[in-house]
Parts: C-alpha cells; sequence; structure tokens
C-alpha cells in the first residue's frame, strides 16, 4: 500500500512523469498508470464499507 501512496504523492503533488515514477521505482509505466487510476484509499478509520444490513428481531 505504501507504493501506492508514493505512486500518487509523486504524481499528484510533486508533478512527476510516470515516465519518470517508473524509472525511479523500477516499475513499468503500465504498473504506475494502474495505480493511478485505483480510487484513493478511504479516510475513514474503519474502511469505509457499508456495515451489512442487521436484520431486527
Amino acid at each position: 500500500m505504501d507504493i501506492i501512496a508514493e505512486i500518487r504523492r509523486r504524481y499528484f503533488v510533486g508533478h512527476e512523469s510516470i515516465s519518470a515514477i517508473a524509472r525511479s521505482l523500477s516499475l513499468s509505466r503500465p504498473t504506475v498508470r494502474k495505480h493511478l487510476n485505483t480510487p484513493p484509499p478511504s479516510v475513514i478509520g474503519w474502511g469505509g464499507a457499508i456495515p451489512p444490513h442487521q436484520p431486527v428481531v
């Protein structure tokens, strides 16, 4: 997970190119692109998933 955060930080904050990120982290460009296209991690502490519906008895 740390590598995804590093890629996102370098691209969105540091304005580094995909090629430069791939070179410096020894990753392929499609891998860097894939990680940039994933949704950002949730900031909610418990994961952000909706808990399953519990039937009321």
